[in-house]
């Protein structure tokens, strides 16, 4: 299902609220931004459907229908694409009826998560086939591959060596286990990004005290063209501007943040590159494969899961270890 370049998309987006670490309001403002019309958002209740509106008009004068059924705002405004942004525990009924109602999907990572992930692959590859059948596209924000421009003019030709080593830093909102799930699909995306698919090999994961909050992951990717030592380092701060960063064969990029007009650069040492929103960059993008007909990456989605499932039980040891 293709669309002709420069027509008006209609657009729901589901938790448009910005709530501790929610990307709601940014992802309608990029949406809107990428040509699209927001015709309406959807909560979990009249009051935060109506402070979502009241933001989304005084902050980037977008007027949008309420609802706090997403069932009810598929039928009545029949959008060519929804924005999933709620919680990831109500993304797998929300997926299903974006999916029954024929809509493109940019889903908040990761795609879903809950008490029966044991089955996470099955799961996963049900719900991106219910989207590839119909030639419907669907994705997830994972944005920091849109950084990679960045890292190149930071550090010139790093990139062209073989991918030996790469390591990130990470401070979601979560504590613990919790930042599993809200960390781990970034540290994928950039992974895939580089070295394409691939799996886990020895996985091991270390919490920092008993308090179980700062988590440092280890593991080797195996992949087509070798293997790749990686290490994540999960960081639990109260900083708004929250620490970030990668490295490529020990080449580190830090992502600076300046409020409040949130601008971001890259720094290492003495040199800095200034950079644009990856997330507007990767909603831009999306709306772009959308318009073009581009299919549902059933196997990406998959392997997101698959690494998302391995380091979870690795860290759900290792918190064991600490409770026991």
């Amino acid at each position: 299902m293709s669309y002709i370049l420069g027509t008006m998309l209609r657009a729901i987006v589901v938790g448009a609220r910005c709530r501790r670490q929610g990307i709601g309001e940014f992802i309608a403002r990029s949406l809107r931004d990428a040509g699209c019309e927001i015709a309406g958002i959807v909560g979990t209740s009249d009051a935060t459907v109506a402070a979502a509106q009241r933001t989304l008009g005084e902050r980037f004068g977008i007027e949008a229908r309420g609802y706090t059924s997403l069932a009810t705002g598929l039928a009545i405004e029949e959008p060519a694409l929804v924005a999933v942004c709620s919680p990831y525990i109500a993304h797998r009924e929300q997926l299903e009826l974006v999916a029954r109602a024929g809509a493109h999907c940019l889903c908040e990572k990761p795609l879903w998560w809950g008490a029966d992930a044991s089955n996470a692959g099955a799961v996963t590859e049900s719900l991106a086939n219910t989207f590839a059948t119909q030639g419907l596209l669907l994705d997830l924000v994972t944005q920091w591959p849109f950084t990679l421009g960045a890292f190149d003019a930071l550090h010139g030709n790093a990139r062209r060596r073989p991918l030996k080593t790469f390591a990130m830093i990470l401070s979601p909102e979560s504590r613990g286990s919790a930042m599993i799930p809200d960390a781990v699909p970034h540290l994928w995306s950039l992974l895939y990004a580089l070295a394409g698919d691939g799996r886990v090999e020895d996985p091991a994961a270390h919490y920092a005290d008993a308090s179980g909050e700062d988590l440092s992951l280890r593991f080797a990717y195996r992949h087509d063209a070798g293997e790749t030592l990686v290490s994540c380092r999960l960081l639990s701060t109260p900083a708004r501007a929250k620490p970030a960063a990668y490295a490529i064969n020990g080449c580190w990029a830090h992502r600076q943040v300046t409020l409040p007009d949130y601008a971001m650069r890259f720094v290492c040492e003495e040199r800095s590159v200034a950079f644009d929103d990856p997330l507007e960059l990767l909603v831009r993008d999306f709306v772009h494969r959308m318009r073009r007909g581009d299919a549902t990456n059933v196997p990406r989605l998959v392997a997101s899961m698959a690494i998302l499932d391995t380091l979870a039980a690795c860290a759900a040891r290792a918190g064991s270890a600490i409770e026991g």
